[in-house]
């Protein structure tokens, strides 16, 4: 059953019609006519939102093959009782492949491409939005630092893009979960560790948000070499530093043109301990993560959320409700890095140096 959703105009930012006709008439459109005679019963609002978008023409095709007058294109599972993505932004849905607050996760091609070229695509739900400047700094200090000749860290996907409503990067297939062996788990935590150093020293940010129900937000590249990659790069999965952060606006003139652009609107609706990184809000949420993943519990992700509410408990929590969670689900791993860790700065890359020879050490 089609979902309920308003007309509109697609911005000119979520704009993905390069090299494309721009088409003069819905008549021009390849298929128009063959659809405009099955009958659709809200063929009128199509043909509206079809003659209002005629300069993105992968939207045009998107709304006739889903017949959605939306960005995002769903349609409800009557038996799951949940919203199925059919199509986001001009890419058609090969494979779903995570659904959360913010936003759908789907491996897709793009409408009126012959190439068979995939992407990994995700398309932001509102809850997203309001980290989205976050997301489009991270990824224009990304370019930025490519273009200076900087070889990103190896786990960051190259050719990332970034849009208002969604972002994609090109991918043959899907990433794979890594194994559940907990040496191959240690070794791959290291590598995020490694990453965070490096993410921190050259952008300002960190990602705090290894990923929960949808399973871990980073896994195993397929394509050629196998190697650990990260997936997630919403910015309500990323937390600053902010003298690192304003180190690297420094070095990068676009990001701060962004800045100057948001003014006071920056982050503004975001949660607090989602936007400026709190050593011990990072700590907890590393080892709770890890807790997850191991006991498949999910008193721990409630943990998680609680903290992620309310910065104002997350000293209390990380001294004193903290201890006791290790204590009652006895995991060395976790309580050995409380113990050397507590008292470090989960904020600054000499941390996430020293713990990556830690964890590699308990991999051994």
């Amino acid at each position: 059953m089609p979902l309920k959703t308003n007309k509109m105009i697609v911005l000119d930012d979520n704009l993905e019609a390069e090299g494309l006709p721009i088409y003069k008439s819905p008549d021009d459109i390849p298929g128009y006519n063959q659809h405009k005679s099955n009958g659709y019963p809200n063929w009128a609002e199509i043909e509206e939102f079809v003659s209002a978008n005629l300069h993105n023409p992968r939207m045009c095709v998107q709304a006739l093959e889903t017949q959605e007058v939306s960005n995002i294109a769903l349609v409800k599972d009557e038996v799951k009782d949940k919203p199925v993505l059919l199509a986001a932004y001009g890419y058609k849905v090969i494979k779903n492949l995570g659904y959360g607050k913010d936003g759908y996760t789907f491996l897709g091609q793009r409408y009126l491409d012959s190439s068979g070229q995939k992407y990994i695509v995700k398309a932001y739900r509102p809850y997203a939005k309001d980290y989205n400047p976050h997301t489009r700094l991270f990824n224009t200090l990304l370019q930025s630092i490519e273009q200076m000749k900087i070889p990103l860290n190896k786990s960051i996907v190259n050719n990332m893009v970034t849009k208002n409503g969604f972002m994609y990067y090109p991918c043959k297939q899907p990433f794979v979960n890594i194994s559940t062996d907990p040496i191959i788990i240690k070794q791959s935590l290291a590598e995020v560790c490694n990453m965070n150093a490096w993410t921190i020293k050259h952008t300002g940010f960190l990602f705090w948000d290894l990923g929960y129900r949808n399973g871990r937000n980073f896994m195993l590249n397929v394509d050629g070499k196998r190697r650990i990659k990260w997936v997630d790069y919403g910015g309500a999965g990323m937390v600053r530093n902010d003298l690192y952060y304003k180190k690297a606006l420094d070095n990068h003139k676009d990001a701060r043109l962004i800045v100057s652009s948001l003014g006071e609107q920056e982050v503004s609706k975001a949660k607090g301990s989602l936007v400026k990184a709190n050593s011990k809000f990072v700590i907890s949420q590393f080892l709770l993560n890890y807790l997850y993943h191991l006991k498949k519990d999910n008193f721990i992700s409630v943990w998680s959320s609680f903290i992620q509410a309310d910065l104002t408990v997350v000293d209390q929590f990380t001294d004193w409700v903290l201890p006791k969670i290790l204590d009652m689900f006895a995991d060395d791993f976790c309580s050995g890095i409380y113990k050397n860790f507590k008292k470090h700065d989960w904020t600054v890359p000499n941390t996430w140096k020293e713990l990556e020879i830690y964890i590699k050490r308990q991999a051994q």
